[in-house]
């Protein structure tokens, strides 16, 4: 669904009417228009309606977001744990190894 924006100059405000998908270039375009008409009729009262716009699509795409950012920095951070172990456990190993062997050579 599209958005359908009105705005229109009432009796002492300037009302605006936003129906249908929230999208941030057409907000921001609204509300220049919404500050210009103010500006010209000095009118300092506004009324948004936003009974009608739907903002189900920005929700899910914000939420979609965060939860991308959230398991790409969980599996980083779990990768980075795994890597660690390994060496962790290859240092320890190694350190057994030459702990068991007999010196190479007797230093007189």
């Amino acid at each position: 669904m599209a958005q359908n924006i009105q705005i229109t100059k009432e009796p002492g405000f300037v009302r605006v009417t936003y129906h249908g998908d929230v999208e941030y270039a057409a907000t921001t375009e609204m509300l220049r228009k919404v500050a210009v008409i103010a500006a010209e009729t000095h009118c300092k009262l506004l009324l948004f309606d936003i009974r009608e716009a739907n903002y189900r699509i920005k929700l899910g795409r914000t939420m979609r977001a965060r939860v991308e950012e959230h398991f790409a920095f969980n599996q980083t951070a779990r990768q980075i744990e795994q890597l660690c172990e390994q060496i962790i456990q290859q240092n320890s190993q190694s350190s057994i190894s030459d702990s068991n062997e007999p010196p190479m050579a007797q230093v007189a």
